[in-house]
């Protein structure tokens, strides 16, 4: 699940109050000022960092009813960050935040009854709140919308309505959508089969960070399949695929590596990646490391268990 915009409201920079005006107008009961001073207290900006203080003043404002206050304690208490993680208390605040049409806290009120948490599982309950925030021009809520049209999930399935909401989440940037927008145009779902269009939006898809799409680029790169065979782009965008935890990705780039296609042969790197791929769960991986130990020495085989494990630790 993506996090919400929990984002300030914009202002120009000679009206931002000084932290002494914040703290004396939460103090006097200001729900703005006690949810700014949230923000403050978490991030250390102007007072000394506090993870509690910002948490008794984000409440403060909750109770008060500030929207973002109380989508963000939704959020906090949905991931478990700084809290325990409770998903009926993420309930509470999302709703009253998504009864207030916070978008954001529309979609992640949405989330919890697709996936059943902390409310009985309702794909019918998840497309209503995800039509809302796309009414309002969020594209999360769009990109959810269209996942649901996709997939027949609460509405009868239908892929030109799938790639309407894509489209309108794709054209503000969302990654997410752009990756689907580009699977229905090389699939031909809702679209007419055009791949030179899905490559281009896989492409956008990727340099916005989304981890598939890099992955699937690197394929596509790798094979030669609706792009020029470019090995060394292959490895471009395997690598940071798996430098963002793709299992798949690490695996194919251990290959890489493995061959020297597209950069030097490393069978440490090789090693390295395949183990870590392997340590996700990836049984072909784990069968790859395996083999290439038997060509390493165990000077090498120590090395890249070091450099697994110093990935791992950078990542945490």
């Amino acid at each position: 699940m993506k996090s919400i915009a929990l984002a300030l409201p914009t202002v120009k920079s000679e009206q931002l109050p000084t932290a002494k005006e914040v703290i004396n107008g939460a103090k006097n009961g200001n729900k703005e000022f006690q949810r700014i001073l949230g923000f403050m207290y978490e991030s250390g900006a102007g007072v000394t960092q506090d993870k509690s203080q910002a948490f008794r003043w984000f409440h403060k404002a909750a109770e008060q009813g500030d929207v973002i206050a109380q989508a963000y304690l939704g959020t906090q208490y949905d991931i478990g960050q700084d809290v325990p993680q409770s998903y009926s208390e993420a309930l509470k605040w999302y709703r009253k935040a998504a009864e207030q049409n916070h978008p954001g806290a529309q979609v992640c009120l949405g989330n919890l009854y697709h996936d059943g948490k902390g409310v009985p599982q309702s794909d019918i309950e998840a497309v209503k709140l995800f039509q809302k925030a796309a009414a309002q021009g969020y594209p999360l809520g769009q990109t959810h919308l269209g996942v649901m049209y996709h997939q027949g999930k609460g509405v009868s399935q239908n892929y030109s309505k799938a790639v309407e909401y894509f489209q309108m989440a794709a054209n503000q940037g969302d990654a997410e959508a752009q990756m689907y927008l580009g699977s229905m145009y090389e699939d031909g779902q809702g679209v007419q089969r055009d791949i030179m269009k899905a490559i281009q939006w896989f492409h956008k898809a990727a340099e916005n960070g989304d981890d598939r799409a890099q992955g699937y680029l690197g394929v596509k790169y790798e094979l030669g399949d609706g792009v020029t065979q470019n090995y060394y782009e292959a490895v471009k965008w395997y690598a940071k695929a798996a430098n963002q935890g793709n299992q798949p990705a690490q695996t194919l780039l251990g290959l890489m590596y493995e061959d020297g296609r597209g950069i030097t042969q490393d069978y440490v790197k090789a090693h390295m990646w395949y183990n870590l791929s392997a340590s996700q769960g990836n049984v072909e991986a784990a069968r790859y490391r395996n083999e290439i130990s038997e060509k390493m020495s165990k000077e090498q085989i120590s090395e890249a268990q070091k450099l697994a494990g110093k990935w791992g630790t950078s990542k945490n």
